[in-house]
């Protein structure tokens, strides 16, 4: 709740904690001190320090200070000199006590971290601290009063701090580490009155014996077991108001027995006991919340792996895409690798991916930012970072970089976005006119920051992704050359058929827009593309004078006809690329109704590839001068298709024919050619 609050409102509010526990520090005073036995103030100034730093630095000194002086005019008799300068000293230590741990700490690296080492230095600091401590407060009463008992005022307050440390220091600190909230829901507030009222009650009744049998000596157990309940189901925050609970019961209890020659005895016994049972939940609840932190770590690394498997997923249909398409990749390519590398990079708050053109840079994507706000600022290229494209390059000026680009717009910039501290770019290579980059941004408040591991790791990726785009665009030129070799072929095939000049790339091109018509995915598409290319390959095997005969074939040339895509499978077969298009082309004059050739499959036992070339193949025929035809009207196309719908063609694709043909892209199609 404190974290939420301005650095003035945090350091009132914590003022007025302080001020409150130095009160209730004085309020048992008996003349001797009892209460400095478990000192809260240091207690509760040592966890807030810890958590909120020097901002707070003054506020606990100006509270310590107040609550020192306000506390020793009501519960002390002394002069006013006296009452300031021992105040003073109390305020002083104060400041040094938490400054000094918490510098102690940081200095060996401990801090925010749970080890061995960390506990080792915890309590080595505390316990000099709070020796050096008694040491200050036993002297300076020494100057005031000779007469005191030098040994037994320095192991009060000695023992008081280390105490009040741990007993209250260390438990919020541990709320504070695990970032722990309120919960204001009824049930946990029910479970919480009912916690904290019965244990008013059993403390209550332990401490003042007002049951004979029913007292602290033979029920202490019973508070051990009230802190295994909050352990396993409460928070760190709950084992301060119980403590806390505790503390003040007992003293109210117990400051009747002052005059008790065991008295000491029985008051370190009460506080060493609080220490193990506050420890012993701490440590407890400590374990729990490592166990759940095993466990979120756990499946962090799972969604990890999945994140990582995808990107190996997505790597592999990019690498399909970009053999699969016959236009430039760039801004698409480019975006899905900023995608990609987003899902395996997460050390950084803002990213962007981007082209450098001219004048400006233009953003393709990006995490945190909006991509149109950012092209309308109008990074110009020739003022941005130079981006590599063989290493990263890390910017440890990120605003001002970002500055010297926007020039007078700066300002307006920073008041959508917050400034940044530093940033890793590297340059990802499109083709010889055209690099993309890619930004991963760190802004100044969110703490992170960059290490070696990670920018090797992003090197690496730079590398895989460069090394892959220049084989996979290799691939991509060298089937492209291999592309425009068989339709080479299939041209130079078809100067032999005088009647079908270009009728194979027409019916490749309408099988294709066909196909996805009919819900069919990319790659099965671009199959029955391939299988409309070399569909009458075949024919080599027909003699010439048969296929260009201008008078009606004999019946035994229409059988001779027949076998072309016999011949045509038998060609493509051989191939183990090339098998399933070579089904295609085998059954490609098979009729819905089972009267086709060349085996008289009927119905859905024809493959669907080969009902949608049949179909664009008699569409082809139609819409060209062929011997004894005439060209057809789209109107007339589409009333040939309705009449052989369900006998010559399957009715699915015709009904998508008819739908391609209504919409006018087959006249346009063949207007452009």
């Amino acid at each position: 709740m404190l974290r939420n609050l301005s650095d003035i409102q945090r350091g009132i509010i914590i003022g007025i904690i302080l001020v409150i526990t130095t009160l209730i520090n004085y309020s048992f005073n008996t003349g001797v001190y009892v209460f400095s036995c478990l000192c809260l103030t240091i207690g509760f100034a040592v966890g807030f320090y810890y958590e909120f730093d020097n901002k707070i630095l003054p506020y606990i000194f100006g509270s310590v200070l107040i609550g020192t002086i306000i506390s020793r005019m009501i519960f002390i008799d002394e002069a006013l000199i006296t009452l300031i300068v021992v105040s003073l000293v109390f305020a002083l230590i104060a400041i040094g006590f938490v400054y000094i741990f918490s510098r102690t700490m940081e200095y060996f690296v401990v801090r925010g971290i749970i080890s061995t080492k960390t506990i080792i230095v915890y309590v080595i600091s505390i316990i000099v601290l709070s020796a050096f401590s008694g040491g200050i407060i036993t002297t300076m009463s020494f100057i005031i009063q000779p007469d005191v008992d030098i040994i037994r005022m320095f192991i009060k307050w000695a023992f008081g701090y280390l105490f009040g440390v741990i007993v209250f220091g260390t438990t919020l600190i541990h709320s504070y580490y695990y970032n722990e909230k309120i919960d204001f829901s009824i049930r946990q507030t029910i479970l919480n009155i009912i916690l904290i009222g019965t244990f008013i009650v059993v403390t209550s009744a332990l401490f003042s014996n007002t049951f004979e049998l029913f007292n602290y000596s033979n029920f202490a157990y019973i508070l051990m077991l009230y802190y295994i309940i909050i352990a396993f189901f409460f928070n760190y925050k709950m084992i301060l108001i119980i403590n806390f609970l505790y503390m003040i019961i007992y003293q109210y209890f117990l400051i009747a027995l002052i005059e008790n020659p065991d008295f000491a005895f029985i008051q370190y016994s009460i506080i060493v006991y609080l220490l193990v049972l506050s420890l012993m939940a701490s440590l407890v609840m400590m374990i729990i919340n490592e166990l759940k932190n095993n466990n979120t770590a756990l499946k962090q690394s799972s969604i990890k792996l999945e994140r990582l498997v995808y990107s190996t997923e997505s790597l592999l249909k990019l690498s399909d895409d970009i053999l699969g398409t016959d236009i430039k990749i760039q801004e698409d390519y480019l975006a899905r690798i900023f995608k990609i590398a987003c899902n395996i990079f997460d050390n950084y708050d803002f990213a962007t991916c981007y082209i450098k053109e001219d004048p400006y840079v233009k953003f393709i994507s990006a995490v945190g930012y909006d991509v149109d706000v950012l092209n309308s600022f109008k990074f110009r290229t020739d003022k941005t970072d130079y981006i590599d494209v063989d290493n990263p390059f890390h910017v440890g000026y990120e605003d001002k970089s970002v500055k010297t680009t926007l020039g007078d717009k700066y300002d307006e910039f920073i008041n959508i976005y917050p400034k940044m501290s530093e940033a890793i770019r590297f340059g990802i290579y499109i083709d010889d006119n055209t690099i993309g980059g890619i930004s991963f941004d760190i802004s100044k408040n969110s703490g992170k920051k960059f290490n070696r591991s990670q920018f090797e790791n992003l090197k690496s990726f730079q590398k895989l992704m460069n090394s892959f785009f220049s084989i996979n665009y290799l691939n991509y030129k060298n089937i492209s050359l291999k592309n425009d070799i068989v339709l080479s072929l299939i041209r130079t095939l078809e100067l032999f058929d005088q009647y079908t000049g270009g009728h194979s790339e027409e019916v490749a091109y309408l099988s294709n827009e066909i196909a996805k018509l009919c819900g069919l995915d990319e790659k099965e598409a671009h199959d029955i593309y391939w299988a409309g290319v070399v569909h009458d390959i075949g024919k080599v095997g027909v003699d010439s004078s048969i296929i260009n005969k201008p008078s009606k074939l004999t019946l035994e040339e229409y059988e001779e006809i027949k076998n072309h895509s016999i011949f045509g499978y038998e060609i493509l077969n051989k191939s183990d690329d090339l098998k399933k298009i070579a089904i295609l082309v085998k059954y490609h004059h098979e009729w819905w109704n089972g009267a086709g050739y060349p085996e008289g499959l009927k119905g859905d036992k024809i493959p669907l590839g080969s009902q949608i070339i049949s179909i664009c193949d008699a569409v082809s025929t139609m819409a060209k001068k062929r011997p004894y035809t005439i060209v057809k009207t789209s109107r007339q196309i589409i009333e040939e298709l309705e009449l052989y719908m369900g006998t010559q063609f399957s009715p699915i694709p015709t009904k998508a024919m008819i739908q391609f043909i209504s919409e006018g892209h087959l006249d346009a199609f063949y207007k452009d050619r």
